[in-house]
């Protein structure tokens, strides 16, 4: 179960839409590139430019994992801090952190590592015809909104089915339904003077499904811990999300060179795939404390040196920090008290 159990998304759902250009498409057309067909992850292989994951339901491109080692992934298990720092992340809400009630041992997590290959993974392929993700830009204004359901892509069979080698793993018994969105972030976000913390919410993916910091409700590696679909998504009782790397989003660029763009930050600022501008895959060591870094990406159609997010295979996976400046910490609303 995610951390949004008690704080994050059972919120009151708050709609701000602005006129303007419409800068993305709506619905299961094309949104960031060609849409790639999620398809379910857990054993491996690194064959013909791919890493087979899932007994070969899914192929992950290997330039998007390069050295990085599948088997040995570090578990960032309560790696949470007051300030930045390195393989953490800055948690606002620490304190509301909850006991662990699902305490069964998972085969893939090995003491302080834990394998992706080894990860039973939900099955399924789901498609949703309603699914909607607009980007408006107006002004200095980005307006992203949408229904929380994936545009262009697919998603696992929840609740998880007792068929399902992935039930015998803290199986989701909740449903994947919309869950209707409007945010309002800088266009052209500028680094802030000082970083501030995440408190749950983290952004959102380019197919319009909302993008969670790296723990769940316990403060576990929800990459390691939770059991996800092909995309790395799951729901709980209070909405649809991701943590961590979303698998099927990694086929929407060329494959070389500096990654796409995968998710927008509630700050304002991309978040990009695992490859830098020279095409090598980057991990923690290559980036601050809030997971980012600076180099030229492609950022409303052109060429920018500018700040932005990363998406690693290692924990924090995502936003660590915020660098620039929140105007809303929530995605659908403010958290309870």
């Amino acid at each position: 179960m995610s951390r949004s159990t008690s704080r994050r998304r059972a919120r009151a759902r708050r709609r701000r839409l602005l006129p303007g250009v419409v800068v993305a498409v709506v619905g299961a057309g094309l949104f960031v590139g060609p849409a790639a067909a999620a398809s379910p992850a857990h054993a491996t292989a690194a064959t013909t430019g791919t890493i087979s994951l899932d007994n070969g339901q899914i192929a992950i491109p290997s330039a998007d994992v390069g050295s990085v080692d599948l088997h040995a992934l570090p578990l960032g298990d309560e790696q949470y801090s007051s300030t930045p720092e390195a393989n953490h992340i800055d948690l606002c809400n620490s304190g509301m952190l909850q006991p662990a009630v699902n305490t069964g041992s998972l085969p893939w997590i090995h003491g302080t590592t834990w394998d992706l290959t080894q990860k039973a993974v939900v099955s399924g392929s789901v498609s949703w015809s309603n699914a909607s993700f607009q980007t408006r830009v107006q002004g200095g204004t980005r307006t992203l909104s949408g229904n929380d359901l994936p545009v262009g892509e697919t998603t696992g069979t929840f609740p998880v089915r007792s068929s399902d080698p992935a039930f015998a793993y803290r199986p989701d018994e909740s449903s994947i339904v919309a869950s209707s969105f409007s945010l309002a972030l800088p266009a052209n976000p500028k680094v802030a003077s000082s970083p501030t913390c995440v408190g749950g919410d983290a952004g959102v993916t380019i197919d319009g499904v909302a993008l969670l910091d790296g723990f769940d409700a316990n403060g576990r590696d929800a990459g390691a811990e939770e059991v996800q679909d092909a995309c790395g998504g799951h729901p709980n009782q209070l909405g649809h999300h991701r943590h961590a790397m979303p698998f099927c989003l990694l086929a929407r660029d060329a494959g070389t060179g500096q990654s796409g763009l995968l998710g927008y930050a509630l700050d304002g600022f991309g978040i990009y795939g695992p490859r830098g501008a020279n095409g090598k895959v980057l991990t923690n060591a290559n980036l601050d404390a809030c997971h980012g870094t600076t180099s030229t990406v492609v950022w409303n159609g052109k060429k920018v040196r500018m700040y932005h997010y990363v998406f690693t295979w290692q924990f924090p996976y995502t936003v660590g920090c915020f660098r620039g400046t929140v105007t809303s910490r929530s995605i659908f609303g403010p958290p309870r008290p």
